[in-house]
């Protein structure tokens, strides 16, 4: 490895290089460990990734990681030549750090557009809206009613279904879905990923995200519904049924496929901030520790407090499913502007 990042680097790491790409060296992941050596410094960026743990940040955050040592000290004393050489001196930290996490963003955008794709779907899904008159789609429908989705939601989002069909787990052995719908996420018009959702009372499998290989979308690269982000405020939700729940003319409901946000995620909704007006957290009660933590993530990665809000549930373990689109509108209406204060305040609920 050449170049500017390359005497950084060889500081930093003291695992042995898998592979020496030229504008990129892998690694076996200092924090996942995974043997599968994902773990990807960007030489032209001073951008690590690990694709297996979805870890992420510039080389002055993993110098403050690895070596317990405060980011300003690992940024002054890794970076004073490279910044020198940028004319990036006038920059302070967190104005250098959001420009860098843009550059990559950007570049992931562009390598994502040539190089990934869809996880397969499943074998015999179908879409709904090509079933109407077919008697195996009727339960679907009548399962979507009933969880509060509308045509209109069948059509944005291209629901499909599945009666019996195979997939593949993470570890390349067969999985078999059956009597699930199956939601698909967008961007840029096109198709990038999937998930289920059983409509059994009692399921084996309740829900699936879809396995990806290396060059195919995963979890941790997309986000349900951002692309239909057009200005409005946006809702942050765990599940898709939550996501459309919350969905209004004034509100977006987005959804992250669980509790755990990505770093990959985060700089997403960054990247894309020009989107939307706010940004509502509305997870799981469960999750409200993750919540708190990822309105400190969004802060970090460069959004302003003022655009980040939570939405207080008082309903227990209900979601915004469970609530409806009424009561969520309400809750959302009544959601406070983040402050550091939320977390200390949470440690004495």
């Amino acid at each position: 490895m050449t170049g500017k990042y390359a005497h950084i680097v060889s500081k930093l790491m003291n695992t042995p290089l898998y592979a020496d790409m030229g504008d990129e060296v892998r690694y076996e992941c200092p924090f996942c460990h995974s043997n599968k050596n994902k773990f990807y410094i960007s030489n032209k960026l001073g951008i690590y990734n690990c694709y297996n743990c979805g870890k992420s940040g510039t080389i002055a955050k993993l110098a403050h990681l690895l070596y317990h040592i405060p980011y300003s000290e690992a940024y002054e004393s890794l970076f004073k030549d490279v910044i020198e050489e940028n004319d990036l001196v006038e920059l302070d930290d967190k104005t250098l750090y959001s420009a860098i996490i843009d550059l990559k963003t950007k570049d992931e955008v562009s390598n994502n557009k040539k190089i990934l794709k869809m996880p397969p779907l499943p074998s015999n899904c179908y879409r709904l809206l090509d079933n109407m008159n077919n008697a195996y789609a009727f339960p679907y429908f009548n399962y979507l009613n009933d969880r509060g989705v509308s045509y209109q939601d069948i059509v944005d989002s291209d629901i499909h279904y599945v009666v019996r069909g195979a997939t593949k787990t993470s570890k390349g052995k067969t999985l078999f879905i059956t009597n699930s719908v199956i939601f698909i996420t967008h961007w840029d018009g096109k198709p990038v990923y999937w998930n289920t959702r059983s409509i059994e009372r009692n399921p084996f499998l309740k829900t699936f995200n879809a396995s990806a290989t290396d060059d195919e979308y995963s979890r941790s690269d997309v986000i349900f519904n951002l692309d239909k982000a057009n200005g409005q405020n946006i809702v942050l939700c765990e599940g898709v049924f939550n996501a459309l729940t919350v969905s209004s003319d004034s509100n977006l409901g987005l959804a992250t496929f669980g509790k755990e946000v990505s770093d990959n995620q985060v700089n997403i909704l960054r990247h894309n901030s020009s989107r939307y007006k706010r940004i509502y957290l509305f997870l799981d009660n469960d999750a409200k520790n993750r919540e708190l933590e990822l309105a400190d993530r969004l802060i970090n990665a460069g959004l302003s407090t003022d655009r980040i809000f939570v939405v207080d549930n008082p309903y227990g373990d209900k979601d915004a499913n469970d609530l409806g689109k009424d009561i969520c509108n309400k809750l959302i209406s009544n959601a406070h502007q983040y402050s550091l204060t939320d977390n200390l305040v949470h440690l004495f609920d």
